[in-house]
C-alpha cells in the first residue's frame, strides 16, 4: 500500500516542474522583465526604437488598423525553436526590402523570455519589434503552443492549419486574410501574392 501511495505522490510531483524561468522572480526580477503593452491612442511607434512588446487580438487590431502599407505580414515564431529562430531572420532581410509590406512579429513566449527577444533581436541586427502574446489575455508559463491556438483563433476563424513555427498570415489592404501557411517560406511566394 504504502509503494503505491509514494508512486502516485512521485507522478503528481512530476508534472509540476517549474520552468527555471519562473524560479525566483522576485518583485526586482519581474520589473525587470516588465514588457510595454502597446498604446492605442497615440502613435507610439518610433521607427528609431527597437523594443519588446505585449500584445493582445484587440492590439493586433489597432497595428492593422493603423498601418498605411498595403499589405501586412504576421509571422509567428519562437527564438527557441531551430527552424524558426534560423529561417525567420533570413527571409526578414529579404522581405524588409518589399516597400509595401509590413512586418509583425509575434512570439507565443511570455515576459520572462524578454532579455531572450532583445538578445535576438541584437544577434540578428533586426529592425522590428517583438510582440509577445499577453499573460493576461493567453495565460502565462509552459505551453507557447496553446497560447498561439488561442490568440490565432481569435484573430482568425479559418486559421486551424495554423499551429507551428514558423507560421504566416498574410493581410491585404482591407485587413482580409489572403494567405496563410506554416513552415520554412521563400520571398518569392509573398512577393508574387501581392502581384496577383
Amino acid at each position: 500500500m504504502s509503494r503505491i501511495l509514494i508512486i502516485a505522490l512521485v507522478s503528481l510531483c512530476s508534472c509540476s516542474i517549474t520552468d527555471p524561468y519562473y524560479l525566483n522572480l522576485n518583485n526586482e526580477r519581474q520589473i525587470e522583465l516588465t514588457i510595454s503593452k502597446i498604446d492605442t491612442t497615440n502613435e507610439f511607434r518610433n521607427e528609431n526604437i527597437i523594443d519588446i512588446y505585449s500584445i493582445n487580438s484587440s492590439e493586433l487590431d489597432y497595428l492593422l488598423r493603423s498601418n498605411s502599407n498595403k499589405y501586412k505580414l504576421l509571422i509567428f515564431f519562437t527564438n527557441w525553436c531551430p527552424n524558426s529562430s534560423e529561417s525567420v531572420p533570413v527571409l526578414l532581410n529579404d522581405l524588409s526590402k518589399i516597400d509595401e509590406l509590413d512586418i509583425i512579429l509575434i512570439s507565443p513566449d511570455d515576459w520572462v523570455r524578454k532579455k531572450n527577444y532583445l538578445g535576438y533581436i541584437n544577434k540578428y541586427l533586426l529592425s522590428f519589434n517583438i510582440y509577445l502574446l499577453d499573460v493576461y489575455s493567453y495565460g502565462e508559463k509552459r505551453n507557447p503552443h496553446y497560447r498561439m491556438r488561442k490568440f490565432i483563433n481569435e484573430i482568425c476563424s479559418d486559421c486551424n492549419d495554423i499551429g507551428g513555427f514558423p507560421s504566416f498570415i498574410l493581410y491585404d489592404q482591407y485587413n482580409f486574410i489572403i494567405f496563410k501557411h506554416t513552415g520554412e517560406m521563400d520571398t518569392n511566394v509573398i512577393t508574387s501574392i501581392m502581384k496577383n
